[in-house]
């Protein structure tokens, strides 16, 4: 990846960088229009927070569709769930629901996107 060290970070560095990825993770698949390129621009994938919000968001997504699952009354508790929205934080319902202070959400969607997805979306499987 290109740093400001090695030279100014312009439009052409952006749109090279991002076909590259483009071609790594689609070229099999599709053909990338030289128009792609400037979808760098558009999607905030590129600031460190957005990729941590989305792992954490995804990983609490798993985890709380996981509990309401292995649950009898599923139904039952995702409208608790939902009904505590208004007199509790996320974070305390969160604590209620799952460990997501711990290594546990993480592990549960990496191993959900290895065996769920991979088996089910071959495509996918190439890249966990």
């Amino acid at each position: 990846m290109p740093s400001e060290s090695r030279g100014a970070l312009t439009l052409e560095v952006f749109k090279g960088e991002y076909r590259k990825l483009l071609e790594a993770y689609f070229a099999d698949a599709m053909a990338i229009d030289p128009s792609l390129d400037l979808e760098c621009l558009r999607i905030p994938h590129f600031t460190c927070l957005y990729v941590y919000k989305y792992a954490t968001g995804l990983s609490a997504a798993v985890t709380l569709s996981s509990a309401f699952l292995r649950r009898s009354r599923r139904g039952e508790n995702y409208l608790g769930f939902l009904n505590q929205a208004d007199r509790n934080s996320p974070r305390n319902i969160a604590r209620r629901w799952s460990r997501y202070e711990t290594a546990e959400p993480i592990n549960r969607t990496i191993a959900y996107l290895r065996s769920d997805l991979a088996n089910s979306r071959p495509f996918f499987s190439r890249f966990l």
